[in-house]
């Protein structure tokens, strides 16, 4: 039982990581062009 906690916490962390990552991403990539394109 601990250790499926542990693996859904581990899952719900990577899902929240990863929402977070794609939520930065477009935002990083748009100011990484404006700064290569001056």
């Amino acid at each position: 039982m601990y250790v499926m906690s542990l693996t859904a916490r581990d899952v719900s962390c990577g899902i929240s990581s990863f929402f977070y990552n794609m939520a930065i991403l477009p935002f990083v990539a748009i100011t990484v062009a404006r700064k290569h394109r001056r």
